[in-house]
């Protein structure tokens, strides 16, 4: 009986171990083929609203915001500047020092909110004191 109890554990641990790498490879796939559908210039509005699906099923084991501003610039590219902009707000307010996305909240708000364009540039010209 001693001997059949590490295995066992080893046999679940094994089986997490399992089912996390699915969900992850999973999550993996479903960005690589939002950003494989929603990059494109000529991207169709079915494809940006599709890449915009997936890259938001796709946050279960990120430890980064890749995906999230990823849906912010979708959500701009088709036209919903609100929702873009809240999606952005929310990834910079979450990690405040991530230089992408500050910077991706002032493109977004470059034609829109020139006071919310200004704060984004002065937080990355912060965060970045060398860039242009």
């Amino acid at each position: 009986m001693t001997r059949l109890l590490p295995r066992v554990a080893l046999a679940i641990l094994a089986g997490a171990v399992i089912v996390f790498l699915a969900v992850w490879l999973g999550d993996v796939r479903r960005y690589n083929h939002a950003v494989m559908i929603g990059t494109p210039a000529k991207a169709s509005r079915a494809d940006l609203q599709r890449a915009l699906s997936l890259s938001r099923d796709s946050l279960h084991l990120r430890s980064d915001a890749t995906p999230e501003i990823f849906a912010a610039g979708m959500l701009a590219r088709l036209g919903d500047y609100k929702g873009a902009v809240r999606q952005a707000e929310h990834v910079v307010a979450t990690q405040p020092d991530y230089t992408v996305g500050w910077f991706f909240l002032a493109q977004i708000a470059a034609q829109n909110d020139p006071v919310l364009y200004r704060r984004a540039v002065a937080r990355l010209h912060e965060l970045r004191p060398l860039t242009g």
